[in-house]
């Protein structure tokens, strides 16, 4: 296996030493970066982002997830989310919206969405600050 040097971009404090807050998008983009090559590309990215969150501790602040979605990393995005939900909380950060238990990055009719229903993911109404 092709050894990366890498390390995960981390925003905010942690939290009680008990998780983090990790931008996804940046971290997943720096991983690439470093990678001698695309081969397999999928396998590592997918590879790689089960180590992140299972080194993130039981509070996870996934911020900038939309990269998941990227055809090219062919990710099953919700089984991931289930996976690393069974044993800590996960929180989403994103711009996008839920509407009949169906999570949309961007918008409505031109974004990525990912059926809520079959994960058993609780939505909690945030607000801007």
């Amino acid at each position: 296996m092709e050894k990366a040097i890498y390390k995960p971009i981390v925003t905010g404090n942690l939290i009680d030493n008990q998780g983090c807050a990790i931008d996804l998008g940046k971290t997943i983009a720096a991983y690439i970066e470093g990678l001698p090559s695309r081969s397999r590309l999928a396998l590592k990215v997918k590879d790689f982002v089960d180590k992140l969150l299972q080194s993130a501790g039981h509070l996870i602040v996934l911020r900038n997830p939309g990269v998941l979605l990227e055809e090219e990393l062919k990710l099953d995005v919700a089984r991931l989310l289930t996976d690393h939900a069974r044993n800590n909380t996960l929180i989403l950060e994103w711009k996008g919206y839920i509407d009949n238990n169906t999570l949309y990055f961007l918008t409505h009719h031109h974004g990525k969405k990912i059926d809520l229903s079959a994960i058993g993911f609780e939505y909690k109404q945030t607000y801007e600050v």
